[in-house]
Order: C-alpha cells, then structure tokens, then sequence
C-alpha cells in the first residue's frame, strides 16, 4: 500500500508537467501566429501604401540634398602621441579640458592654450583623447606598443596596463588646420611647469646611465684582455651564487647585456628627449564622417516614419467617422 501511495504523486507530478508544456506550446503557437498575421497585415499595408511611401522618400532625398549643402562638413582624423615625461592620465585629463571648450566654442581660451589662431581653434569641433593599453604579456616582452586604445581604462584590471601613447581623436571643419593642430597639440602637453622639471631630470638621468655603462663596458673589455693574455689568471663572477659558466663566456654575456642596455638608452635619449613626440600625425581624408549619401539616409527615414504615422492616424480617424455614423 505504501508503493502505491508513493508511485501515486509521481504520476500527478507527471500530469501535471505535461500540461505546462501543453499549455506553454499553445500560447507559444497563438504567439507565432499573432505575429505572423500582424506581418502580413504589415506588409500588406506597406504595399497598399506604396506610392506614399516613394513620395516620403523623395521628400527625405530632397531634405538631405538641401541639409548636406547648408550643413558644414565635419573630418576626422587621429594621431598617436607618445608621453615622455607625465603620466598619460594626466595628459588624457588636460585632453578633455580642450573638448570641453570645444563644447563650449570658447575659441578664444582653445587658442591661447594650443597657441594658435583662433580662426584655427574655430576650425576644430571636437578633440577626444583615448589611453594605449597592452596586455600584461606584451609588457612583460618589452613591448611598449600599445594592444590597442580605449576611451576608458580601469585602473585596478591588472590583465592590462597602460602605455605611454595617447591616441588623439579630432573632429574638425577644416582639414587644412592640422598643419598647426598637431604642433599646437605638442605645445600644450609640454606647456607644464612640473613636466618641464621631470624631462630636464630625465634626459640628465639617461646621460649618467648612458655614460656609467660605457665605463662598465670598458672595465669587462679590459678583464677580457686580460684574461687573454694571462689563460691561468683567475677572474672570479658570479652568476645566481655559483660560478657555472668559463670566465670567458659570463665576460662574454654580461658585456652583451651592457650593450643591449646601452642601445636602449641611447634610443631613448636620440628620440624622446623632448615632453612628448608625434608617432603617427593626423592625415587628410577627403571625406566628411557623413556625407550626402548619409544625410539623404537619415532625412528619408524620419520622413517614412513620420509620413507612416500620418497615414496610420488618417486611418484611423476615417473608421472612428464610420463607427460615429453607424
């Protein structure tokens, strides 16, 4: 009796799971087929109301022929920027200070800090600034370029890490400004009291490394003239706490290092000496960010929704009129 009592709610539980399905499917299939028939009244519709439709159509062409003439043409363009002395955040902040009086149109301060004319500042529309981050493997390989660029950056992802490089979104009027944009750009990321100080300090530091591992190549040169002409002379390096290798290859190696090490320094003195350098400079396009073809776009969408709005009021007002009579 018991077996029975207890196989009993297994099969109810059963039922009962079967109904919701059943039940689920069907509405599922009223839902189906109240879109279905919905599309095809749609489209039905949009057939019966075909000529309409071309004639918003045209409307929108034309109002994007007039729009595209009586609106100014806006270029975009970037460049790479390389901070060799402030850290890019900072730079980035001080970026979006220029957007905001971009916003604002005050071209007479957007000048004044770019040092350029402010016919040029009235030719820029928009300045954007945008961090280079690399992969902690890439950095990790010495790779300083940037994986790729991002307008946010989140501080505690230790996935990734910020670079050295800004990349400088522009939005101007006129594409024959970035002839004095770019050394604008450069002025105001260098115009910096404290910027000023850590590059000074910076290219003297490089100077001293440069010249203290020469000094240091020129010692292991010397020991390994010596140890060539004195083969039972004992010179005694360690590498990891034990002497595993001959004197001749850790000399050997570690004057490798020295050099490599001097290579990258001086690299960094010849082509980073001042605040901040040009990677990539800004480059004319030709081509607005929309152009006719995008205006008559958007001009012909509004007007087809706003032509089929109409229609469907008209519509409607024509059966609450029969309605009323009848």
């Amino acid at each position: 009796m018991e077996q029975q009592e207890n196989i009993r709610p297994t099969q109810r539980n059963d039922i009962d799971l079967l109904d919701v399905i059943r039940f689920i499917y069907r509405k599922f299939k009223i839902l189906l087929q109240s879109l279905g028939a919905a599309l095809s009244n749609a489209t039905v519709y949009l057939l019966r109301k075909s000529l309409w439709l071309a004639l918003f159509v045209a409307i929108g062409a034309v109002a994007g022929v007039i729009k595209d003439k009586h609106t100014p043409k806006i270029y975009r363009s970037e460049a790479i920027i390389r901070s060799n002395n402030l850290a890019i955040n900072i730079v980035v902040g001080n970026l979006e200070k220029l957007n905001n009086l971009c916003e604002l149109k005050n071209y007479h301060e957007l000048s004044s800090l770019l040092n350029i004319s402010e016919a040029d500042a009235e030719k820029i529309s928009s300045i954007s600034a945008y961090y280079g981050l690399l992969t902690y493997a890439s950095y990790l390989r010495d790779n300083e370029q940037p994986a790729h660029y991002a307008k946010k950056y989140v501080w505690d992802d230790t996935a990734i890490i910020v670079s050295k490089f800004v990349k400088i979104v522009v939005e101007v009027f006129d594409e024959s400004v970035y002839a004095s944009l770019t050394p604008g750009l450069l002025h105001f990321i260098s115009n910096n009291t404290f910027g000023h100080k850590v590059n000074l300090l910076r290219v003297e530091q490089l100077k001293s490394q440069i010249a203290y591992v020469e000094r240091e190549i020129a010692t292991l040169s010397q020991i390994q003239t010596n140890c060539a002409s004195k083969p039972n002379a004992s010179v005694q390096l360690e590498l990891s706490g034990t002497l595993q290798k001959s004197e001749q290859v850790q000399l050997h190696e570690a004057t490798n290092k020295l050099y490599t090490l001097k290579a990258e320094l001086e690299r960094e003195h010849t082509l980073f000496t001042q605040p901040a350098t040009v990677i990539a400079d800004f480059s004319k396009t030709y081509r607005p960010v929309v152009g006719l073809l995008g205006h008559i776009a958007v001009a012909s969408g509004v007007t087809v929704v706003l032509g089929l709005v109409a229609l469907l009021l008209w519509d409607n007002r024509k059966k609450r009129r029969r309605l009323r009579k009848k």
